[in-house]
């Protein structure tokens, strides 16, 4: 009875050492879904707006992949957007839990040029990205021109037209200074692009709070009381849907053009609709990945390029058709 009990304890044993076996040559097959491993050299933080806009998410893809490849662990805040005191706060923790070199946009001029040279006292070095509309001495900054901005959404808008363009221009505001030297530089920009045309001109010009929700109002404000308006150009990406629902709503699809701003997929659907004409867009994935790169640099100590001014694209429907073109779903 012995030699019996003992003999199926050992074939138990013998089961459950051939089970660990195939378990753990199983594990070793697995692929690694989380990616290489490695130990970070640097710990760095970026701000991001709290919006539902499609330019952060190819942000981040751009900073995860310069991340990986300098070693880097990036850690996303998300902050309310042009908000000097959110900013501040995420600034001052991240300068106290001991991060080595923080990302971010400007929410004004001169507090956060403070927040910034208190960083750097602090030895955290910072890059800006975005930050065209404000003046940040001796701080680098990636993203896009505004002036080319202008000039682009111009150049779209001319393609649009059937006969004379008599557009009005939608732009972002937060009622901050740089946002007026910023928005000056679109229209600059704007202006530019229709000079050699006697039948294009800017008939009306408005600003837009995109936290408020504001993008049916104005547009409607546009049909019912600029007759003369046939061209719609908004510069907001949050705020293009809302525009083009507006147009639907109103009846006015082909009578009013509409160029938009940014590459979310509603307005992508819209264009393949026929609501919007083009949009305009920043590669946002260069600028997340220039930002990391130039942080990286700093942290290293190499001498970085006080600017860098990354592409700006421009698409309409027979671009989305394309199969070669890139575009979010």
């Amino acid at each position: 009875m012995l030699k019996l009990i003992f003999g199926i304890l050992i074939s138990m044993l013998l089961l459950i050492v051939l089970m660990f076996g195939q378990l753990v040559d199983k594990a070793s097959d697995r692929p690694d879904e989380e990616g290489p491993q490695f130990t970070p050299k640097y710990h760095i933080q970026l701000l991001l707006h709290d919006t539902n806009e499609y330019f952060w998410t190819l942000f981040k893809e751009g900073a995860n992949d310069a991340a990986r490849e300098f070693k880097i662990y990036p850690e996303f805040i998300t902050i309310a957007q042009q908000d000097i005191s959110d900013l501040t706060a995420a600034v001052e923790m991240g300068v106290n839990s001991g991060v080595d070199g923080i990302i971010l946009t400007a929410a004004d001029s001169e507090e956060t040029q403070k927040l910034i040279d208190k960083a750097e006292a602090n030895g955290v070095p910072i890059v800006a990205y975005e930050n065209d509309n404000y003046i940040l001495p001796n701080t680098p900054v990636v993203g896009t021109n505004s002036y080319s901005l202008g000039y682009m959404a111009g150049e779209l808008a001319l393609e649009a037209a059937d006969d004379a363009v008599r557009a009005a221009l939608i732009i972002p505001n937060s009622g901050s200074d740089g946002d007026v030297k910023y928005n000056n530089m679109i229209v600059q920009g704007l202006l530019e692009s229709f000079s050699a045309y006697s039948r294009a001109s800017l008939v009306s010009t408005l600003t837009i709070n995109p936290e408020m929700f504001e993008a049916e109002m104005l547009a409607s404000i546009i049909v019912d009381k600029h007759k003369d308006v046939n061209l719609i150009i908004c510069m907001d990406e949050s705020s293009t849907p809302g525009i083009a629902q507006s147009l639907v709503d109103n009846n006015v699809v082909g009578d009013i053009k509409l160029i938009g701003y940014g590459l979310m997929p509603q307005t992508v659907d819209y264009i393949k609709k026929g609501v919007i004409h083009g949009t305009i867009y920043p590669d946002a994935y260069e600028i997340g990945y220039m930002a990391v790169r130039q942080l990286y640099k700093l942290m290293e100590g190499q001498p970085v390029s006080d600017s860098i001014i990354t592409d700006l694209n421009a698409v309409d429907l027979e671009d989305i058709l394309s199969a070669d073109l890139d575009i979010p779903r």
